[in-house]
């Protein structure tokens, strides 16, 4: 005797036989941890900074202290004269082409700090208005 599911259509079937493993496999992922930040936090420290040192992983010291970095300073109303002050010369700037066009400057932070799924860069980014004052700023995986 066979066991069928036959009060579901076969397209339905076929749909669940798809789509429970990989529930099944993201879940499992979410709860390893795959998902979280896999990067050891330390306090922010301008001069390690601005030497952005590579670590494990493809990233760097700015990984471990962009949380601390964002937690500490709110970035709005700032002048570009005091974010450079604090952070130093950006490793971008509009003009130097269409990379991060939304953008006037960017900070490479390192590979993303994802979890074991990290494949891209992250940096954080900064928009000044005219007067040359932050209006908006976050981090951004490109």
């Amino acid at each position: 005797m066979r066991c069928r599911l036959a009060f579901l259509p076969f397209h339905v079937t076929a749909a669940l036989a798809l789509v429970l493993p990989i529930v099944f496999v993201a879940s499992c992922a979410y709860q390893w941890g795959v998902f979280e930040n896999d990067v050891e936090q330390i306090p922010f420290d301008r001069v390690e900074w601005r030497l952005a040192m590579a670590i494990e992983g493809h990233r760097t010291t700015r990984s471990q202290m962009i949380d601390d970095l964002l937690e500490e300073y709110d970035f709005h109303g700032w002048s570009r004269a005091s974010i450079l002050d604090l952070l130093g010369d950006p490793d971008w700037k509009a003009e130097d082409s269409g990379f991060l066009s939304d953008w006037d400057t960017a900070y490479l932070i390192g590979l993303e700090r994802n979890g074991g799924f990290s494949l891209d860069d992250e940096y954080l980014v900064f928009r000044f208005n005219s007067d040359g004052t932050v209006v908006a700023y976050r981090t951004m995986v490109t």
